[in-house]
């Protein structure tokens, strides 16, 4: 199954679109890595975090690549290596992973 044809499932209604871009698209994101395991979370300082699979980026709106491809865009595993122990990562990861 493509990317965009799995995304369709979820594209159903406007509150699950509100839910994935407005605070939890990260789990949208893992969401994607989970069915498609080639691919990359990948967070943009933008504050948004897409999946990368095949050279393009994809949230719950589907392909996403001119919007979020970027000098703001980092591999996830990079940016928390990067930003390690600084209160920025703490706070994202605290807003937008956790919810708390």
């Amino acid at each position: 199954m493509r990317v965009e044809s799995f995304i369709k499932n979820f594209n159903k209604s406007e509150e699950v679109v509100k839910c994935f871009t407005e605070g939890c698209c990260y789990w949208f994101a893992v969401i994607l890595k989970e069915r498609f395991p080639a691919g990359e979370i990948y967070y943009n300082t933008l504050n948004h975090f897409v999946f990368k699979h095949n050279d393009e980026l994809y949230d719950i709106t589907g392909k996403c690549t001119d919007k979020w491809d970027n000098q703001y865009l980092y591999k996830w595993e990079d940016y928390r290596a990067m930003e390690s122990g600084s209160t920025h990562l703490q706070s994202l990861i605290h807003d937008s992973i956790l919810k708390l």
